[in-house]
């Protein structure tokens, strides 16, 4: 007697916001997992156009390209997701965890920051344990090869003891999403998340998960260009942290106001300097004036893509979300980074 194979359950993926970062995990998803997945969306205001990989915009309906499924707030508990991504403006990460209070056992994907607040931050967890939410906080620059390749030499001790580092990234936010008016993006409006400190928080998140028991001793946030916006657009911070029992400081400068592009993480060590040129995709170690160039793909999707499957496999196997990608490593950032 034959029987006809039962189709496997498709996971059901709940996006709140498909701006960029969003439009950009949801390729990725339906790139890597097609078949096996159904995308439903809460989307307030959808301003937000198609978008490519290189976040031109293209004249396609979003919601008929990917086959996704609308939904209004009151029918989260029907939809019942397996998977929430979290990739609206900053300042509702936390009021939208809060929208699935009657959800149980769900994994969810929350884009950087966790928050802007940090006491709102801290007060989501005690739901998050009742519930047994697995929350995984977005860390895609620790997912790209040049990162995993400067983390190897720092753990081999290649270049001795690390005695400071200087991290530094400028990004005009006039051409930050080249798609939109700067002026009326969430970028630009403290209410819902912008800010230098907050948009390039990755970089606290780098310090924080190279090296060890990291703390803040001083910072400077102001607004220096951008004096028409109600945003901090300079950051400068001064962070202490423990390398092999040794203290080594960091030293944290970001702005949305330098008309050039930069981005690189420079550590002056015993043996020579190792630095990280982020926007360029390359590691040179300079030990002894001797300089050793060490390129990677020059392809932004890599890192996302790996994040994904990273979270994907945690996923599948139902197995709680590492403490250095947990929500409790995002509450640390947000402490860190005011």
């Amino acid at each position: 007697m034959k029987y006809s194979s039962m189709k496997k359950k498709k996971i059901k993926i709940l996006f709140f916001g498909l701006g960029s970062i969003g439009q950009r995990y949801l390729r990725i998803l339906k790139k890597k997992y097609n078949n096996q997945i159904k995308i439903y969306a809460y989307r307030k205001t959808k301003k937000t156009p198609f978008l490519d990989d290189k976040n031109k915009t293209l004249s396609r309906n979003i919601e008929k390209y990917y086959n996704i499924q609308n939904i209004k707030i009151r029918e989260i508990n029907s939809t019942n997701p397996d998977i929430v991504f979290i990739t609206n403006p900053s300042s509702m990460h936390v009021d939208t965890i809060r929208k699935m209070k009657n959800l149980k056992n769900t994994y969810i994907f929350v884009e950087k920051p966790i928050d802007i607040d940090v006491k709102k931050a801290v007060k989501i967890l005690p739901l998050t344990k009742k519930n047994n939410f697995k929350i995984f906080y977005s860390s895609n620059l620790r997912f790209c090869d040049d990162f995993i390749y400067l983390k190897k030499i720092i753990n081999k001790y290649q270049m001795g003891q690390i005695y400071y580092n200087i991290i530094k990234y400028s990004q005009d936010l006039k051409s930050y999403h080249p798609y939109e008016n700067y002026k009326t993006s969430y970028t630009s409006k403290k209410s819902l998340g912008g800010g230098i400190n907050f948009t390039s928080i990755h970089e606290i998140d780098l310090i924080i998960n190279l090296f060890q028991k990291t703390k803040k001793l001083s910072s400077i946030i102001e607004n220096i260009a951008l004096k028409n916006l109600d945003i901090k657009d300079l950051f400068f911070g001064v962070y202490q942290s423990r390398y092999r029992k040794s203290k080594i400081l960091s030293f944290v400068i970001l702005d949305h106001f330098q008309k050039s592009t930069e981005r690189y993480f420079k550590l002056i060590c015993e043996k020579g300097e190792i630095i990280w040129d982020i926007k360029n995709n390359q590691i040179v170690i300079d030990k002894k004036n001797k300089k050793v160039f060490k390129k990677f793909k020059k392809d932004k999707n890599i890192m996302f893509e790996n994040q994904i499957k990273f979270f994907f496999n945690l996923f599948r196997k139902k197995k709680n979300i590492p403490v250095n990608h947990s929500i409790f490593n995002g509450i640390e950032c947000l402490k860190l980074s005011n």
